[in-house]
């Protein structure tokens, strides 16, 4: 896969599974964002994220708001990533018992290792059990 295609694959893996990118149920997003971050990419550098927090939108309403993140570079020494590809799903505030937390691949040995710390998380799991209000999938270009 080209970086450029990974919105496009990640909203085929998502559709697959029977989900759209408006309005992923959490569990089974989580999957598909586990496989797809195990797919090659051919052109870029790449990391993966989770994070979650409460965060404000635009009209000042907060929410709860889980990202899973995959990030491409082209590995030119600024060491500035291209591209972010992100899975949005919002909760309501209520659900988020916890701080926040971000979880990177390149801090853990393996990718099994980051997925076990991930799902180990207290508010991952919280969140992981509730059910999003809204979801979104975009790109966000450095």
């Amino acid at each position: 896969m080209q970086h450029a295609e990974a919105r496009r694959r990640l909203i085929e893996l998502l559709t697959g599974a029977g989900l759209t990118p408006d309005s992923p149920e959490p569990w089974p997003a989580w999957k598909v964002f586990k496989a797809f971050a195990r797919e090659a990419v051919e052109d870029a550098l790449d990391d993966c994220l989770v994070q979650y927090s409460v965060y404000e939108d635009s009209d000042g309403v907060e929410g709860a708001h889980l990202y899973f993140a995959r990030e491409f570079s082209d590995g030119d020494d600024d060491g500035e990533p291209a591209t972010h590809l992100v899975c949005d799903l919002t909760f309501d505030v209520a659900v988020l018992p916890t701080p926040a937390a971000e979880f990177w691949t390149h801090d853990a040995p393996t990718f099994s290792a980051f997925v076990d710390r991930v799902e180990a998380d207290p508010g991952f799991q919280a969140l992981m059990n509730a059910r999003s209000v809204a979801s979104s999938v975009y790109v966000e270009e450095n």
